[in-house]
């Protein structure tokens, strides 16, 4: 299985349908994910981080 990449305008677009609805399984399955992302992404938001920066392999970034 092949990991998928979602564009920052896609994260947004269940980010806000998830806090609309209030329910991230019905977000998750209507987007094709995995509820528990749709749940960290929102978490993300909710503590005014960015879920929308992708990680290296283990290394630090400089921001």
């Amino acid at each position: 299985m092949t990991r998928r990449r979602y564009t920052e305008e896609q994260k947004l677009a269940v980010v806000r349908e998830a806090v609309e609805t209030g329910n991230c399984a019905v977000v998750g399955r209507r987007h094709g994910i995995a509820e528990n992302l749709v749940s960290r992404l929102r978490q993300f938001r909710a503590l005014g981080e960015s879920p929308f920066t992708g990680s290296t392999s283990g290394g630090s970034e400089d921001v």
